[in-house]
């Protein structure tokens, strides 16, 4: 099992098994190729989701989930009064947007944009892809995820 793991099995069946755990492990593995062969930007939740246990890393991540943000200490370098305006703009925009997009509109440089949007990255609260239909190099476009549309209010009227 050693030498498997060693050179690059991700998953390992002991006989006997189950038709559903075999199953279950094939659905994991289309499910990535999938998602790497789309051109998305490749993400640390799709790399858990391949690598890790989809159960535990879901719970992990909804009890980490912040329920009470006005209670929520920002990392160094995060304001709360920028993080207002960075959101609420995200809000105005409802499409997907670039960070560009953002700090033209708030009038903030678009590294210090960059470092909000990446913090609502980090929680899940935005999704990002990569755009290849740009002239040049690619960009990184966001948009608010779908299961974040109530939570990402939160931080501009609490």
């Amino acid at each position: 099992m050693q030498q498997a793991v060693y050179f690059g099995a991700t998953d390992y069946l002991i006989k006997p098994f189950t038709f559903e755990r075999f199953q279950a492990s094939l659905k994991k593995i289309i499910k990535f190729d999938q998602a790497l062969s789309k051109g998305k930007v490749t993400n640390q939740k799709t790399l858990d989701q391949y690598f890790c246990n989809e159960q535990i890393i879901q719970s992990e991540m909804d009890s980490n989930k912040l329920s009470n943000r006005s209670s929520i200490e920002f990392p160094k370098g995060i304001s709360k009064i920028t993080m207002k305006k960075v959101v609420k703009q995200i809000l105005i925009t409802k499409e997907w947007f670039t960070t560009e997009n953002i700090a033209t509109e708030i009038g903030i440089s678009r590294i210090s944009t960059k470092k909000y949007i990446q913090y609502l990255v980090d929680l899940q609260i935005l999704d990002e892809e990569m755009d290849y239909n740009t002239v040049g190099r690619p960009a990184i476009i966001y948009q608010i995820n779908e299961n974040s549309a109530v939570e990402i209010e939160q931080f501009v009227y609490k």
